[in-house]
């Protein structure tokens, strides 16, 4: 499935080398919102078709608006979600499995080895160290299953948190099982780098831009996560909006069964994001990334308040991270001094920390074959990440390859390209540009050349691609969408925008 066309080799062979020509010839597509039509309600909480005319979208993205303590905020998501979120979990699993072998029997045995994995390290390892906020959560989703007739609901949303938590080569997983009954001293003792299996699987990447290469010098970021296509999760996008009984209001993007942040941005002005980052020092025990972002915005207003709740909980596996934060972008813009946005690069009882030009960053190399050649590129008011690391300790430990013709290096070099141009031409950066640069890095084929162009045919792995702008608490999504051979990556569909204003 893997076609092009001869518009796209006109568009690739008129683009330069850097990304100026090409970044001018790339426009995503914008949705507004024509209006949200509620569903149904449970106790306080209610769901809601955004309905966009202007979009490309057939199912439409739903919107949950969850109240109440946190027990009847997860209750209120299973309630009026238990049915999609079984039906999904069971396409999602049967996608992932599915021509592993040509036997169904087989292909069951796979699945139910599958939950029994997950339902055992969530139980004795990943939720352990969950605050019981969200404890209670789960506990509400676990009996709203059990009233409206899903009584594995509860293990469906705590096995997704965890295969949402493993490492991005599930052959990696072994790591944490010989931490697990061996010892912190063998773990750390073995495993060798690899490269990847499938050279896009997993990858992501997640930017920031403030200070004066910004409009009115606000934080604009952005987030793709790219990982399997055409699983069937597109007929059930999804924005949560968590009110919780104290802290800050927030709101995540993905879709209906994974209950917790790949990225999202709270009342605070603060947004959230992450990619993987494969190293040979992990672990289960710990707090499931997808939760810890919600916490952050639930209880962090600033990067400071943020970076000390990092510190306080303990990482999984391994991950990059970045919290940006408008309060900080809008210090900045009165002293010139401090930083917006902060990169966390994690490991098993490791976090390294980056603002902008960071001189690691700036003097780490690598190789183009067996040329030495910058790994890194850094500028100022400007952080972004793909899915390898700048700290010395963590590249020590990074299982995939950091050659300048990889994925994760020449994406952050789109990264900073388009960056660069938009500072080349004295274009301040505003929402536009951010969904430009988000949907330009989102994956949409094999080769560099590939991702500047939106072509008829289902090619990439980017599912989700949203674009924020905290300071006016707005944000643009994008979700995958089509299936088979009408599949496209949400870089190449309708970035919605929605004024989260109304919500907070």
């Amino acid at each position: 499935c893997q076609r092009t066309n001869m518009a796209f080799w006109r568009t690739a062979l008129a683009c330069v080398a850097v990304a100026g020509t090409c970044m001018g010839a790339f426009s995503p597509k914008i949705a507004s919102v024509d209006g949200f039509q509620k569903l149904k309600t449970s106790n306080s909480s209610t769901l809601y078709q955004i309905n966009s005319t202007s979009s490309d979208y057939t199912h439409a993205p739903y919107l949950v608006d969850l109240h109440g303590s946190h027990y009847e905020m997860g209750y209120g998501y299973g309630a009026l979600l238990h049915a999609e979120i079984v039906e999904m979990y069971n396409l999602f699993l049967a996608s992932l499995i599915g021509g592993i072998t040509n036997n169904t029997a087989t292909e069951a045995a796979i699945k139910e080895a599958i939950e029994v994995i997950c339902d055992w390290q969530g139980k004795d390892y990943l939720f352990k160290e969950l605050p019981d906020d969200y404890q209670q959560e789960l506990a509400g989703i676990e009996q709203a299953g059990q009233d409206f007739g899903s009584p594995d609901l509860g293990k469906v949303i705590k096995r997704v948190l965890v295969l949402a938590n493993a490492p991005g080569d599930l052959q990696d997983f072994v790591l944490v099982l010989i931490r697990e009954y061996l010892g912190d001293a063998i773990a750390d003792a073995i495993g060798k780098p690899h490269a990847p299996k499938v050279p896009f699987a997993g990858f992501c990447s997640m930017i920031a831009a403030w200070g004066n290469r910004t409009d009115s010098q606000r934080l604009y970021t952005g987030r793709n996560l790219d990982w399997e296509q055409d699983t069937g999760m597109n007929q059930y996008k999804v924005v949560v909006v968590f009110h919780p009984p104290s802290g800050h209001a927030h709101a995540t993007v993905g879709f209906i069964p994974l209950y917790g942040a790949i990225t999202g941005m709270s009342a605070a002005g603060l947004t959230v994001h992450e990619a993987n980052l494969e190293e040979n020092r992990i672990t289960f025990d710990g707090f499931p990334w997808a939760l810890r972002l919600r916490y952050i915005m639930q209880h962090a207003a600033n990067l400071t308040e943020a970076k000390a709740l990092w510190e306080t909980t303990n990482n999984t596996v391994g991950f990059n991270h970045m919290v940006a934060s408008s309060s900080d972008a809008n210090t900045y813009a009165r002293t010139q001094q401090g930083s917006a946005a902060l990169v966390m690069e994690t490991l098993f009882n490791y976090t390294a920390f980056f603002s902008d030009d960071d001189t690691r960053e700036a003097e780490a190399m690598t190789t183009n074959g067996s040329t030495p050649a910058h790994l890194g590129a850094p500028m100022p008011t400007a952080v972004w990440r793909t899915n390898h690391g700048y700290d010395p300790y963590i590249r020590s430990h990074f299982m995939w390859s950091e050659d300048v013709k990889s994925s994760t290096v020449f994406r952050y070099f789109i990264i900073h390209d388009a960056i660069k141009h938009y500072q080349d031409i004295g274009q301040p950066i505003g929402l536009a540009e951010m969904i430009n640069i988000t949907a330009v890095v989102g994956n949409k084929g094999d080769t560099r050349d590939q991702f500047y162009a939106c072509v008829d045919s289902p090619r990439g792995s980017n599912i989700v691609s949203v674009a924020f702008s905290p300071s006016n608490l707005t944000m643009a999504a994008a979700w995958e969408r089509g299936a088979g051979e009408g599949w496209r990556p949400a870089g190449c569909s309708s970035y919605v925008v929605l004024d989260m204003n109304k919500w907070f």
